[in-house]
């Protein structure tokens, strides 16, 4: 039925079979930092075919004594430089750094799983088994015979919220 992927020490799940669906949330809006360590720009240099130096002088920016993938900006929102508008995914996905693998599962959102529902397919608590509603695609629990279309304004998802940790 589903592919929930959990976490110890985490209230949610996800379906990454939804990523398809969200266009790249995780990729794109505000501005913010994707850190590198050595070894991941060296996987990225090789997996496209530069050198290193190269790859840090195209891709990278240095924050202090840090290195963050660098962003283009669109219109008011940012998107990380490897995300392919085209196809709405990320184009260095198999070495990916690990701050995006690792993404919902940062401490960050332990404590703001409503941010995380919004950015993500979030959509189970492991804690209570309950299935909550995506953002991006409406109530995952349409069969329970409540608003299935959750995808609107904060009182429609409270409310099909309410009604799937209820059931």
């Amino acid at each position: 039925m589903f592919n929930i992927i959990t976490k110890e020490g985490y209230d949610y799940g996800f379906d990454p079979s939804k990523c398809a669906a969200c266009e790249g949330k995780c990729c794109t809006g505000e501005s913010g930092f994707i850190w590198l360590t050595l070894a991941e720009m060296e996987a990225i240099a090789s997996f496209l075919k530069i050198e290193i130096e190269d790859f840090k002088s195209r891709y990278l920016r240095k924050i202090r004594y840090r290195y963050s993938l660098k962003e283009r900006q669109v219109g008011e929102s940012f998107e990380c430089i490897f995300f392919d508008t085209e196809s709405k995914n990320c184009s260095i996905y198999p070495v990916r750094p690990s701050q995006c693998a690792t993404f919902p599962f940062w401490d960050y959102f332990k404590n703001h799983i409503d941010e995380v529902v919004e950015e993500c397919q979030v959509s189970y608590y492991p804690s209570n088994n309950r299935f909550l509603p995506s953002f991006a695609s409406g109530c995952m629990r349409p069969e329970a015979g409540h608003t299935s279309d959750a995808s609107g304004d904060q009182d429609r998802r409270s409310a099909c919220r309410r009604q799937c940790d209820t059931l």
